[in-house]
């Protein structure tokens, strides 16, 4: 089945979006039909005072086999938020390093639960 047809498959026809599974992505969702595919999600609430970077170790509930592609969300753009960015490092098997910085550099600034997503994928 290729990609754009399991894509546009709407919930009710699969039976993985059971009550039982509903804090799945979609993508999660799917990943038993793409066999090489491995991908974890997650969300965290960001918080810190008066500084102008800021770095968080993030573990992945289960270990890859390979170091996966991470991307980064910052899910807020309200106030001074929106000048600041999100990005993934020191990527590993077993997490990464998240790290918000400010698009202005030298700007100071204090977060009060700020949510982040991100998304690892591997194909191999």
């Amino acid at each position: 089945m290729d990609v754009q047809r399991l894509a546009d498959r709407t919930s009710e026809h699969d039976s993985r979006f059971d009550s039982h599974t509903s804090r799945l992505t979609a993508l999660e969702a799917f990943q038993g039909t793409l066999p090489n595919l491995a991908l974890q999600t997650g969300k965290l609430a960001v918080s810190f005072s008066n500084v102008s970077t800021y770095t968080r170790v993030i573990t992945f509930p289960r270990a890859f086999t390979i170091a996966p592609n991470v991307f980064c969300s910052l899910e807020s753009g309200a106030g001074t938020t929106a000048r600041w960015g999100v990005r993934p490092f020191n990527i590993t098997t077993t997490g990464f390093t998240l790290f918000c910085y400010p698009n202005d550099a030298g700007s100071a600034q204090t977060w009060s639960n700020i949510p982040v997503s991100w998304l690892a994928i591997t194909l191999g």
